[in-house]
Formats: C-alpha cells, sequence, structure tokens
C-alpha cells in the first residue's frame, strides 16, 4: 500500500497543479501546502478496502461482473457525496457503463483534465477467475481516493475522473468515451491514466518456486525477472514508477515525473514513444 498512497500523493499534487494554476505551483508556495495537507486524509485502509472488494467479485470481465462493479463504483462514490454521471454504450446487444466523477471548475470549466482508469479485469480464464488486484484493483482503489480527497479542493478547471470497462476488451469503453467527447468538442487539456500502478513490490513479486514449471525459456524468463526485481530493490528501495507518454505529450511526462520526484521518494523513469498510451 505504501507505494500507491505515494502515487495517489503525486496524483493529488499534479491535478492541483493543472486544475487550480496554469502556470504550475511552486513548492513553497500557500497553495502547494494546502495541498500537502490533503494528502495527510488519503487513506491506505480506503486503498486496501476497495482493491479488495474488487477482488472479490472473483472476475470483472463478463457483462454481468462488469454491471456488478459498475453498480459498485456509483454507491462508494455517491457516499462520499460526489456528482457523477454514467455514459453507456451497446456492445453484444448489451449496455455497459463506464462512470464518471466531474468536479467542475470555477474559472475555466472548459478546460479539462482527466484522470482515467478501468475497473475490468482479465486472465487465462477470465470468465472464471480474473481477480485483478493490480490490473486494475490499483488504479481503481487510488482513483476513488483521489475523487475523494479533490471534493476538498476549489479548482479553477474541471476535473474528471472515469472509470471505464471493457478495456481489456479492445478499449471498448474508452474508445466510446473519447469518441462522444471529440464529437462534444470537449476541450480536455490532459490526462493521467492510473493502470497496473501496484505492480512489482520488489521483494514480495516473485515466487521463486514457480522458476521449476512451464519450458526452459519461461524458467529463464522468471529468474531474471528475479534477478531484475532484487536489483530494483536496491536501486529503488522506496519502490519505482514509470511515467510514459507519447511526444505530444512530453510536457505532461515532465510535470509528472518532476511531481514524483519533489514529492515523493520514489524512483521515476520516463518513457515517452508513440507506443505509449
Amino acid at each position: 500500500m505504501r507505494i500507491l498512497t505515494r502515487i495517489s500523493l503525486m496524483i493529488i499534487l499534479l491535478v492541483g497543479w493543472a486544475g487550480c494554476n496554469s502556470e504550475g505551483l511552486e513548492r513553497d508556495s500557500a497553495d502547494t501546502q494546502t495541498f500537502l495537507n490533503l494528502i495527510e486524509m488519503i487513506s491506505a485502509e480506503n486503498l486496501g478496502r476497495t482493491i479488495k472488494d474488487l477482488e472479490n467479485f472473483k472476475t470483472r470481465y463478463t457483462w454481468e461482473k462488469q454491471e456488478a462493479v459498475a453498480n459498485y463504483l456509483v454507491q462508494r462514490l455517491a457516499d462520499y457525496g460526489l456528482q457523477l454521471s454514467i455514459d453507456e454504450y451497446d456492445h453484444n446487444e448489451k449496455i455497459w457503463r463506464n462512470v464518471v466523477v466531474c468536479f467542475p471548475g470555477k474559472k475555466m470549466p472548459e478546460e479539462i483534465y482527466m484522470i482515467i482508469t478501468h475497473y475490468d479485469s482479465t486472465s487465462e480464464q477470465p470468465e472464471y477467475t480474473a481477480p485483478g488486484a493490480d490490473d486494475n484493483g490499483t488504479g481503481t482503489a487510488a482513483a476513488i481516493e483521489i475523487a475523494r480527497i479533490l471534493k476538498e479542493i476549489s479548482l479553477n478547471s474541471t476535473i474528471k475522473i472515469a472509470f471505464f470497462s471493457n478495456e481489456e476488451q479492445g478499449r471498448l469503453g474508452s474508445k466510446h468515451f473519447t469518441k462522444k467527447a471529440r464529437s462534444e468538442n470537449e476541450n480536455i487539456r490532459g490526462t493521467i491514466n492510473l493502470d497496473v500502478i501496484g505492480y512489482n513490490d520488489p521483494i514480495g513479486s516473485i515466487e521463486y518456486g514457480e522458476g521449476k514449471k512451464g519450458s526452459l525459456l519461461s524458467q529463464a524468463k522468471r529468474q531474471l525477472k528475479m534477478v531484475r526485481n532484487y536489483a530494483y530493490s536496491k536501486l529503488y528501495p522506496y519502490g519505482r514508477v514509470t511515467v510514459a507518454g507519447r511526444p505530444s505529450n512530453r510536457g505532461l511526462v515532465k510535470k509528472t515525473s518532476k511531481a514524483v520526484k519533489e514529492f515523493t521518494r520514489l524512483g521515476v523513469v520516463k518513457d515517452i514513444d508513440e507506443d505509449c498510451g
């Protein structure tokens, strides 16, 4: 939960920069101190509860399960008194739902910054078991907690947090959302995608015994991963995060990386490539 809490902290600060002051905040400014005070509100207990709740659905791949998870998200967010909307779309004769929380900006409501995540999951047998604790229980948990905290912040620009369905089935939910946003000429200035953000605790993420199973190639890959993770544990004792984006998003990648470095102890790696995002 330590890494997840720090990433949540970083996102709140970054959204504060985007939504409160388009020129950015200085670390010692009064506004930044306000955000740092809000960081104290982040609850590791809330994060853990959400991940556990999502795991308990057993799988979040099928229509029935995704419908149940959407209901869960609506209830959790409504319990915090947040402004919700449901973005529905049809696929395979079923109605699927994206859940969206909106924080209207006070001065520039037409300027929109987004935090996105997906709540579905997959596996080798997705219709039976796909608990998706990290992919993407972690991102969903962080987004709920960030929404709870952002309720306390007055923002100049509009912030939207979107929980997408069917990311693991061709990104259907996000494609529908972006197509609709484009048709409505929404001015989306930047997007932060929370996906697989709790992966790879350097010490605990590898089960050494797994290396005895499978082909020689798979055994070798597992051994290399174990060595890599051990090296990461020494290089990044507080955890490591990759901040990725396309060349057109270079500015947002740099700002995000700066926030991580200045306000957390996480190691940060920047990845700017056309295949990102």
